[in-house]
């Protein structure tokens, strides 16, 4: 398609100069509506990306931990948590034995995506 220069633009107003009326006015009208129909699409596609944008920019906090007391065997108490802030996690595990001795053993930080 090629691009319109300064004649090619001044024969498409000298032909829409002798159109009818009716022509002109209808494209003058598909203008407006077009013009009118882009402006309230931009202003929701605005709004939607600053909702985004406030979601991917807030806070993220997930901690869970499971606990279980056993009544029998070596073991009394096991522990289990993780949390994840902001895409760092941490998981560990806890055990007690009838003794009171706790061994921890905790994972290293690491990034998620």
């Amino acid at each position: 398609m090629r691009s319109l220069t300064k004649y090619s633009m001044l024969t498409l107003a000298v032909h829409l100069t002798d159109a009818p009326v009716s022509v002109t006015l209808l494209i003058l009208v598909a203008v407006v509506v077009a013009a009118v129909a882009l402006d309230a699409l931009a202003k929701t596609e605005h709004d939607r990306f600053i909702a985004v944008d406030r979601v991917n920019n807030s806070r993220s906090e997930i901690r869970l931990s499971y606990a279980v007391v056993h009544t029998s065997g070596a073991i009394a108490r096991e522990v289990w948590s993780m949390q994840n802030l902001n895409g760092h996690s941490v998981a560990s595990y806890t055990a007690v034995d009838r003794k009171g001795t706790k061994p921890p053993s905790t994972s290293r930080s690491r990034v998620t995506t």
